[in-house]
């Protein structure tokens, strides 16, 4: 009788597992498919606006010397982001060797480019730094999410040096008055959640029992998510080294863009300009389209009006395809991983820390 009374239980239970997981799979393809539209769409009414104009996209390509500037700039930010994965790996108490944790980024930013949703880079990155700790993608996480962190804290920090450093002209325009006042609130704001939020995940990751961490389901991802994070908390000096490399990784991207603006309009950008590229990078960043296709270009289209610069819109479209271009070894490292997978080899990937202490 009481094995007869188990076997629907159970049964009932895979039945709402399953049913959760075709759930989960649909609201993911409905989000894609509307981050989809929502790229499509702009870029439709860039074009009809005629803010992107395909014609002018070839004067780039038509300055090699520019070119090579700026795909330097787009390489040096893949290895600074290396170095910050390396950093964040170590504040957590693993070691990521320079090869793996290139890899993880080259891949990371391929998929970033490719995966509707907007954060495929983050899930990608998780993913693969998971197989390092023996199979615990929710650790992963943990370092993803401080990676991912520590590059718009710098962007912030960069958005409002910059600002500074144009105060006058910021000041005589009303919208970009308004502008440069939610970038000093949003960065202020951002440092003191960051700060608390690594205290408390240090201190309650520190009151966590092994067994807690150990749980299945949603709650044991989310005890193993604070247990990285409070590994992290306890070496703050790691922490600001990562932040020193995801300030060197934004700049990069910054000179890209300003490099591409050269090459495209013939003339250097003026001081606003440039000091309003990071405010357009953190808009590109946010998950509202894959890349932030789309995004991106209209924003840049906008504050590069309000400086004085046209063509914002096919400046942040050539410098996503360079960028795209610098991440394209992440596809065979991709395919590469892929196969190994599926002949049942080690992916190598093991360098992290079991415990995440």
């Amino acid at each position: 009788m009481s094995d007869h009374a188990v076997i629907p239980a159970s049964g009932a239970g895979s039945a709402d597992l399953n049913g959760e997981r075709h759930r989960a799979s649909h609201l993911r393809v409905f989000q894609a498919a509307v981050q989809i539209a929502i790229a499509i769409g702009l870029l439709a009414w860039l074009i009809r606006s005629g803010a992107l104009r395909w014609p002018v996209l070839s004067r780039l390509f038509a300055s090699p010397g520019f070119v090579a500037i700026a795909m330097l700039l787009v390489i040096g930010n893949y290895l600074f982001l290396t170095l910050r994965l390396m950093s964040i790996v170590r504040a957590s108490g693993g070691r990521l060797a320079w090869a793996t944790a290139m890899r993880f980024t080259i891949t990371a930013a391929f998929a970033g480019w490719l995966i509707p949703g907007g954060l495929g880079s983050d899930m990608t990155k998780a993913y693969l730094l998971g197989h390092g700790f023996d199979g615990d993608v929710s650790r992963g996480i943990g370092v993803a999410l401080l990676d991912r962190l520590l590059g718009l804290a710098a962007l912030l920090v960069l958005a409002v040096c910059g600002q500074l450093a144009t105060l006058d002209a910021m000041l005589r325009i009303p919208t970009l008055r308004s502008l440069f006042g939610v970038c000093v609130a949003a960065t202020v704001g951002f440092s003191l959640l960051f700060s608390i939020g690594l205290v408390c995940s240090g201190r309650i990751g520190e009151r966590m029992a092994d067994d807690r961490c150990r749980r299945g389901g949603i709650a044991g991802v989310v005890f193993r998510v604070f247990a990285a994070l409070a590994a992290t908390a306890r070496r703050p000096g790691l922490l600001g080294v990562g932040f020193v490399w995801s300030l060197c990784a934004q700049a990069s991207v910054v000179g890209a863009a300003i490099v591409v603006c050269f090459g495209l309009t013939g003339a250097a950008p003026n001081a606003t300009t440039c000091a309003l590229v990071p405010v357009g990078l953190v808009a590109n960043a946010l998950p509202l389209s894959p890349g932030g296709l789309g995004v991106g270009e209209a924003v840049f289209d906008s504050l590069f009006a309000m400086a004085g610069t046209a063509g914002g819109a096919e400046i942040a479209l050539s410098w996503r395809a360079l960028a795209v271009v610098g991440s394209l070894p992440g596809l065979w490292f991709m395919i590469r991983w892929l196969r190994r997978r599926d002949e049942g080899m080690p992916s190598r990937s093991g360098t992290l820390p079991a415990s995440g202490s």
